[in-house]
C-alpha cells in the first residue's frame, strides 16, 4: 500500500508541480511575474515542510498526519480550479508547498516503523516507484493539456491521485499499525 500511495503521489504532485504556473499565466492571465512571486510562495514553505509532518507523524502517527497532509495538498488543488483571484492561487501554492515534503517524509518514517531489515533498499525501491508517478504525471498531464487545450483536466486529475491517496491511506490498515502501549502517535 506504502508504494501505492508513494507513486499516486509522486504522479499527482508532479502535475500541479509542473503545470501551475503556465496555468495561471496561460488561462487565467497572470502575469508572469505576478505567477512568479506566487509561486516563490510555494519554495519559501517547502523549506520548513518536512521538519514540520515528521513533527506532525511522530505526535498524530503516520496514518493521520499523511491523511492531513494529502487532505491539505488537495484542498490546495482545489482552489486555484474554483478561485482566481491572485489571493487564492497564493494559498494554494503557500499550502502546497507546506505539505509538499509532508508526504515524503512520513511515507519514510512509515518504512522505518515497518521495515527491520534492508531498510535502505526498500526506501530506495519506494523511491523509484515514486520517481516513476512522477515521469508519468508530468507526460500524462502534457498530454491531457495538449488533448483538452486547459489546464483543466489536468488538475482535476492532479486532485483525484490526491483524493485516491486519502482514501488508500483511510482503508489500508497494514502499512500504519497503530501505536503500541506506551508509545506516542508513533505508527497509527
Amino acid at each position: 500500500a506504502i508504494f501505492m500511495i508513494y507513486f499516486i503521489f509522486g504522479f499527482a504532485y508532479n502535475i500541479y508541480a509542473t503545470y501551475f504556473v503556465a496555468y495561471m499565466v496561460e488561462e487565467i492571465q497572470l502575469s508572469e511575474r505576478t505567477a512568479g512571486n506566487i509561486w516563490a510562495l510555494f519554495g519559501w514553505m517547502c523549506m520548513g515542510s518536512g521538519l514540520i509532518w515528521g513533527f506532525v507523524s511522530d505526535h498524530l502517527g503516520r496514518r493521520k498526519a499523511l491523511l492531513w497532509n494529502n487532505g491539505i495538498i488537495a484542498f490546495s488543488v482545489l482552489l486555484p480550479l474554483l478561485l482566481h483571484q491572485p489571493f487564492f492561487l497564493g494559498l494554494s501554492a503557500f499550502l502546497f508547498g507546506i505539505t509538499f515534503l509532508g508526504t515524503v517524509t512520513i511515507i519514510a518514517a512509515a518504512i522505518g516503523d515497518q521495515v527491520l531489515d534492508k531498510r535502505a533498499s526498500i526506501y530506495g525501491l519506494v523511491t523509484l516507484i515514486h520517481g516513476i508517478g512522477q515521469f508519468l504525471g508530468t507526460i500524462s498531464g502534457g498530454y491531457i493539456k495538449d488533448f483538452t487545450g486547459s489546464f483543466q483536466l489536468t488538475l482535476i486529475v492532479s486532485l483525484s491521485g490526491f483524493l485516491l491517496c486519502i482514501l488508500l491511506t483511510a482503508v489500508t490498515p497494514s502499512p500504519f499499525p497503530p501505536p503500541q502501549k506506551g508509545e506516542e502517535g508513533g505508527g497509527g
